[in-house]
């Protein structure tokens, strides 16, 4: 069991949720850490996110829609009562005033996040990757180029171009083409901590490597997310 407040919940999930497009997300708890995660069947792209949290332990699958609708419905409740009953295969959510249940989806096989070479990394702003979803509009792929310690992002289609640029620290010069609207979904949900004042904004980091799939790494109220997507070869 976990008690924690509906609103954190909704904005821990909803990154792991936005893209899970139509798998289900895996809660996975040893009991001292626990692991949210979706990995698209065709290894399109796939997501995580960690957070140290005393619970039971438990692995449970759960359809996203189903958990995300659940805790919307229940965002006035505060904090949230969340266990798992093993005999009815149920989550249950409790709020002060509501409660909400829904069954696990059983799985026969184990749900691993990919294992990955080393990739140089660099980083970029929450506002830089924020574009994408209006590029989204114009065509499916987005291709992102690293030259110079810069770092560009360009789509086109028949009628409309456009292209973003920002200053990154990273070695290798990459050029990828990379699926726009899957990318959109994530980073309107992508949630960063709010810098002390004076301070510089939170970055996300960013690994690239040619033909190989993108990584991005970021926090938020000491959850570590990583987020992968494939290229288009």
């Amino acid at each position: 069991m976990i008690v924690m407040d509906a609103d954190k919940m909704i904005k821990i999930i909803a990154p792991v949720a936005a893209v899970a497009d139509g798998e289900p997300i895996t809660i996975d708890s040893d009991g001292v850490k626990m692991r949210i995660k979706s990995v698209n069947e065709a290894r399109v792209h796939t997501i995580q996110a960690t957070v140290d949290i005393k619970s039971e332990p438990v692995l449970i699958h759960l359809d996203p829609e189903n958990l995300m609708n659940a805790l919307k419905d229940l965002s006035n409740e505060g904090n949230l009562k969340a266990e798992y009953d093993d005999a009815e295969c149920k989550l249950i959510l409790t709020g002060k005033s509501g409660k909400r249940s829904m069954r696990t989806i059983a799985i026969d096989k184990e749900i691993k996040m990919p294992k990955l070479v080393d990739m140089d990394a660099g980083e970029v702003s929450l506002a830089f990757l924020g574009h994408i979803p209006m590029l989204s509009k114009i065509d499916e792929t987005v291709t992102i180029t690293t030259n110079r310690c810069k770092i560009y992002m360009e789509i086109h289609s028949n009628t409309e171009e456009a292209v973003h640029w920002a200053d990154i620290e990273i070695t290798p010069e990459t050029v990828n083409m990379y699926p726009a609207g899957i990318i959109s979904d994530l980073v309107s949900k992508i949630k960063l901590d709010k810098e002390p004042e004076g301070d510089e904004a939170p970055m996300i980091k960013i690994h690239l490597r040619d033909e190989y799939p993108m990584k991005l790494e970021w926090s938020y109220e000491g959850v570590e997310y990583e987020y992968y997507v494939a290229p288009r070869l």
